[in-house]
């Protein structure tokens, strides 16, 4: 019976630096989508709600709602996709689990930015365990469980009602208490992750808002007099007039 041969210095290097690329694009910036996101929506309900008494009811509200969590609910599980050939914090941990022999102390070690004598080896022991040589299994699959866990009914959700109608629906569709745990478990397994293969931590995931992201909010996008559109009558007008307003992105 055949052995599996060591890794070689050469091989261990390339896929570690394979999983830091993975983990800076396009990884950090869909978990940073995430959190941006997020921070709209919350500050978008409390503008809605010191504003209460002023706002009529509207289907608008419902469909601001309904898109959010579209969108938060396909980043989730577009994260958490488990293919390890896919570009996903899913497939990114199933492939340590599957060569943890890469995370080496040694490897960690000359990679890191310490300059003090032993604050590396101190930091990998903080991770692995004190005198681990790598990195246990059990530390990663830990991760994986967690994550599969806490966003189950959101990627049921999106699996047999968004991609698909399946034929049997979820007994119970996610609620957002339930959404935004599964951000804030993607967001701390990515941090943790983050550190250990990059060797910097991210002090924020929500990145700051170039410019005053509420201007058009300060403004009425109805006028006494100006034209009001019709819902039933946008599938006869042309595409040019239903464009977007500069700077806003169009799917």
């Amino acid at each position: 019976m055949s052995q599996m041969s060591a890794p070689t210095v050469a091989n261990v290097r390339s896929r570690y630096d394979d999983w830091v690329r993975m983990l800076r694009y396009p990884i950090y910036t869909q978990v940073a989508a995430l959190f941006e996101h997020r921070a709209i929506w919350w500050s978008l309900q409390q503008i809605w709600h010191d504003a209460r008494t002023e706002l009529p009811a509207s289907m608008l509200f419902d469909f601001i709602a309904s898109s959010y969590a579209t969108t938060q609910a396909v980043g989730v599980r577009r994260l958490l996709d488990r293919n390890k050939r896919t570009n996903s914090l899913g497939g990114l941990l199933e492939q340590m689990d599957e060569h943890n022999e890469v995370l080496t102390r040694v490897e960690f070690v000359s990679r890191s930015l310490w300059i003090t004598p032993g604050a590396a080896d101190s930091d990998f022991d903080r991770f692995a365990g004190v005198g681990a040589v790598v990195v246990n299994r059990n530390r990663i699959s830990s991760d994986i469980v967690r994550l599969r866990a806490t966003s189950q009914t959101v990627r049921t959700y999106v699996d047999k009602v968004i991609a698909h109608t399946d034929a049997i629906p979820p007994d119970a569709l996610p609620s957002f208490n339930e959404l935004h745990a599964a951000i804030d478990a993607i967001g701390e397994v990515f941090l943790t992750w983050h550190e250990f293969l990059c060797g910097v931590s991210v002090a924020n995931l929500i990145p700051h808002p170039i410019g005053d992201w509420l201007a058009p909010l300060r403004v009425p996008w109805l006028r006494p007099g100006q034209f009001e559109p019709r819902l039933t009558e946008q599938l006869q007008r042309p595409p040019s007039l239903r464009s977007p307003p500069s700077g806003a992105r169009s799917e």
